[in-house]
């Protein structure tokens, strides 16, 4: 994860691989959730496209403003678990300095919304104010993102 800071990509990255086995899995699901969420198509409701790029951006929003809290509120899994043990001030100063490096992240594109039961999954594609290593021609990375859906509101469970 090039555009947030290594503490903040480790928690991410992390979460993402552990995001659907531990803790963003669906009641009764499978261990190999995974593997249904990348071969399944199934048609996603417009309601459920929409929430799904709201806390998207919501999530991206957060960082770019340091706000763990808010980022706290929307997330779920294994990524909640280690942002509650990140320090607010800590994590407020390395998005405030990815931030300076690279300016505000906007989300341009969530694609590939792919969803079983609770459990969802999409690409979602970041684009930057400026380039720093890392990024495209178009100063945008594209991360893969999974999701949860908790007392009918989806949350974001990582994204790497």
């Amino acid at each position: 994860m090039v555009a947030l800071s290594k503490t903040v990509s480790r928690i991410l990255i992390a979460a993402a691989l552990a995001a659907v086995p531990m803790g963003c899995s669906d009641k009764g699901a499978a261990p190999d959730d995974r593997r249904v969420l990348e071969e399944r198509d199934q048609k996603v409701d417009q309601a459920t496209r929409g929430q799904i790029s709201t806390v998207t951006a919501q999530a991206i929003g957060a960082y770019n403003n340091g706000d763990l809290t808010a980022l706290l509120n929307i997330s779920c899994g294994q990524l909640k678990s280690e942002l509650e043990q990140t320090r607010p001030e800590a994590f407020g100063d390395e998005a405030k300095s990815d931030t300076a490096a690279r300016g505000p992240g906007n989300v341009t594109d969530v694609s590939d919304i792919k969803v079983v039961g609770g459990v969802g999954s999409a690409a979602v594609t970041v684009r930057y104010a400026r380039h720093v290593e890392g990024l495209d021609s178009d100063d945008s990375v594209r991360f893969s993102a999974t999701y949860q859906k908790e007392a009918e509101v989806w949350r974001l469970c990582g994204l790497n």
